[in-house]
This record gives C-alpha cells, sequence and structure tokens, in this order.
C-alpha cells in the first residue's frame, strides 16, 4: 500500500516507483483497494485528515475550469505555431 497524504490520496498497489515525493509508476491491485478502503473504513482519524487534504487538493483554483482550458488552448498553440 501506498499513502499520499498531502493530497488526501491512498494508491492501492502492489509495487511503487518514486522520485522523491512524486508517484511515477504503480501497478493497481484489487487486494490493495480492498486493504485501503477497509483501512479508511476503520480508521476515522485517518479518513478525516484524507478527507481534508483531498477537499483542499480538488477544490483548489488549478483545477478550476478556466484555468484548465486556458492551459489547453496555450498548449496547442506552441504546438501549432
Amino acid at each position: 500500500m501506498y499513502y499520499i497524504y498531502d493530497c488526501g490520496l491512498l494508491v492501492p498497489t502492489r509495487s511503487v516507483i518514486t522520485s522523491g515525493n512524486t508517484l511515477v509508476s504503480a501497478e493497481p491491485s484489487i487486494e490493495g483497494t480492498a486493504q485501503q478502503l477497509e483501512l479508511i473504513y476503520s480508521d476515522k482519524e485517518l479518513y478525516d485528515k484524507l478527507s481534508k487534504k483531498s477537499l483542499e487538493k480538488f477544490t483548489s483554483s488549478i483545477y478550476d475550469w478556466e484555468v484548465i482550458s486556458k492551459t489547453w488552448e496555450n498548449l496547442f498553440k506552441e504546438v501549432v505555431v
């Protein structure tokens, strides 16, 4: 199992390759998923921590539709020009 606490994610895997704090590669696992769900359901403190972190992460302006669409638009402009 692998935890990414800073953004509120649990990654259910058999194997993980990281570079510093960055997840580079992970092999998904049904067993890992079941273990992660059991862990979240049984540990209220972990559940609360992950919930708070994921809400902070995914409600940030970086995931705003306007920001994302502008990023893609700029990328296409760079590629086409």
